[in-house]
């Protein structure tokens, strides 16, 4: 199932989108990774 909320912000004109999805599966578990991995181990 997925939805598209429409989304109005303060001083911005435009309209964005909230996008809400089911998850299908379960996270990993090396996932979340600890604060700085990212930047210092890329997943790309």
């Amino acid at each position: 199932m997925q939805q598209l909320i429409p989304v109005e912000l303060p001083r911005i004109p435009e309209t964005r989108y909230l996008v809400v999805v089911e998850k299908t599966a379960a996270t990993p578990p090396e996932y979340p990774r600890r604060a700085g991995m990212p930047a210092r181990d890329p997943l790309g």
